[in-house]
């Protein structure tokens, strides 16, 4: 099951990263590499969740 909340997040951290591309502040590539990994720790917590394992803020999530 894929949590709306999580899709939010994605959605809003790329956009974060485009406008950080947009004002110069970062390079494509390092947005690229922020975006797999923005991708990559929704994934991890969608699997986490799909096999019952829940954490809490603070736990390197």
């Amino acid at each position: 099951m894929h949590s709306s909340g999580g899709r939010d997040k994605i959605i809003v951290g790329n956009s974060i990263v485009d406008k950080e591309v947009g004002a110069g502040l970062i390079t494509q590539q390092q947005a690229d590499a922020m975006k797999s990994s923005i991708d990559l720790r929704q994934q991890y917590s969608e699997q986490a969740l799909a096999n019952g394992q829940v954490f809490d803020p603070g736990m390197g999530i």
